[in-house]
């Protein structure tokens, strides 16, 4: 196995397994992982797609992990290892759509906004009910992304 390859493996382990100590800071972690995918894609022993596709399971393990351990901690504010854990309170949530005049209200705003769409995608001059030009309004472009599912 080349040297690259086992670097790779041992920042793997490092990464996968909560052996920190208080001074693995958030920045360190960010630079493991930066490192780690830098190896991958310019050294080119390890196939990039084959990385990602074990980085999604592996953070799904890890993310289940976390979720799970939060739900059987004392919810009480503690720093452990540098990490400060700190309990919120959940807020309310109102129904809004429980609401008649707000259900109208929502309609509405949908029905606004699927008459700009087309107007803005048309770039031609409308005009709605009440003979009130309807605006030709900007957009911008989401990022685009790599969706992962497994």
């Amino acid at each position: 196995m080349g040297k690259t390859k086992n670097d790779f493996l041992a920042l793997q382990e490092r990464a996968l397994f909560p052996t920190y100590d208080s001074t693995f800071t958030k920045k360190d972690a960010i630079s493991t992982g930066a490192k780690m995918t830098q190896i991958v894609f310019e050294e080119g022993e390890i196939d990039p797609l084959e990385y990602i596709a074990n980085l999604a399971r592996a953070a799904e393990v890890i993310n289940t992990a976390l979720k799970e351990a939060k739900e059987r901690i004392p919810a009480e504010k503690s720093t452990h290892l540098g990490v400060t854990l700190t309990p919120t309170a959940g807020g309310k949530i109102y129904n809004f759509h429980e609401d008649p005049k707000w259900l109208e209200i929502e309609q509405n705003r949908k029905d606004r906004e699927a008459i700009l769409k087309v107007v803005s995608d048309t770039n031609k001059e409308q005009y709605d009910d009440d003979g009130v030009m309807i605006p030709i309004i900007d957009f911008t472009f989401r990022k685009s992304s790599i969706s992962i599912k497994f």
